[in-house]
């Protein structure tokens, strides 16, 4: 589930979701603060996804529970300033996607690394 919605959202946004459709849906007839929202929101989605990941993978017993605690403590953090930044977030965000991978193992790198690079791609790629 996770992997086949990270697909669709890297489909998205190289596909150019911004003036087109983000998720299937039309972004035609919104104005460009519901555009914003509607690509905000599948950010936070795949911001989601580094989350579970995590936790999963501490459930798992391949994610050790302190990196689990550091990225569920990272994602609110980062998703705090979605909300209290709305037009400023995407730099500190990915900041803190570059400073987060830079803390973990390489082992954990091989587990959550893709999602943060992924996520990294789709924040350059559909909020300009």
């Amino acid at each position: 589930m996770k992997k086949a919605l990270l697909i669709l959202l890297l489909f998205c946004a190289a596909e150019g979701c911004k003036t087109a459709a983000v998720n299937g849906r039309s972004t035609a007839n919104l104005t460009t603060p519901g555009v914003v929202a509607l690509q905000t929101v599948e950010v936070v989605k795949v911001l989601d996804i580094i989350r579970d990941t995590a936790v999963d993978g501490e459930a798992r017993k391949v994610i050790a529970t302190p990196t689990a605690t550091k990225i569920v403590e990272w994602h609110r953090a980062a998703l705090l300033s979605i909300k209290e930044l709305p037009l400023g977030w995407k730099p500190t965000v990915l900041s803190s996607l570059s400073n987060l991978k830079q803390t973990l193992t390489p082992s954990e790198v091989n587990i959550v690394g893709p999602y943060i690079d992924s996520a990294v791609s789709i924040i350059r790629a559909v909020i300009q």
